[in-house]
Formats: structure tokens, C-alpha cells, sequence
């Protein structure tokens, strides 16, 4: 999805991740990612990196999928999930 996005030139694409391995493949796809390692487990920091930004698209694993959605709607952000 962040591949399918970066790709149009109106939009700055942010990815996040605790692997630093798979935030390098992805930059050296596409080079107009900007990448984050944060811990996508500790809602503190899904809220934080969510308040950064304009749009969240929650892409994780089923298991962290609510609390993740419960962190962005705390930073007041609009997502698509």
C-alpha cells in the first residue's frame, strides 16, 4: 500500500515499523518513502506518531489492529483501517 502511494508525487508517504531490516527494503524500492522505527505495540507511540500526521492506514497484524485504531483516534487523526 505505502509502494502504491509513494508513487503519486501529491502525497508525503510515512512508514513505520520495529524491523529497521524490512523500513531498508523499503526505501531502497522507493526512495520517496520516509520510514520510522517505532513500536507499533505501545499505543503511546502509535498515538505520537499518528498526531505527526494527516492520515493514519492501519496495516498491522490482526491481533495489535484495535488498540492500534483506539491510539490513532486518541491523536484525533482520520484512518483508514
Amino acid at each position: 500500500m505505502a509502494l502504491d502511494l509513494a508513487t503519486e508525487e501529491r502525497f508525503q508517504v510515512t512508514v513505520a515499523d520495529i524491523d529497521e531490516t524490512a523500513l531498508a527494503q523499503l526505501r531502497a524500492r522507493e526512495p520517496r518513502l520516509a520510514t520510522t522505527r517505532v513500536d507499533l505495540s505501545d499505543p503511546s507511540e502509535v498515538t505520537a506518531l499518528a498526531a505527526e500526521h494527516g492520515l493514519a492506514l492501519n496495516a498491522v497484524p490482526g491481533f495489535m489492529g484495535y488498540a492500534t485504531l483506539e491510539a490513532i483516534l486518541e491523536a484525533r487523526r482520520n484512518v483508514v483501517d
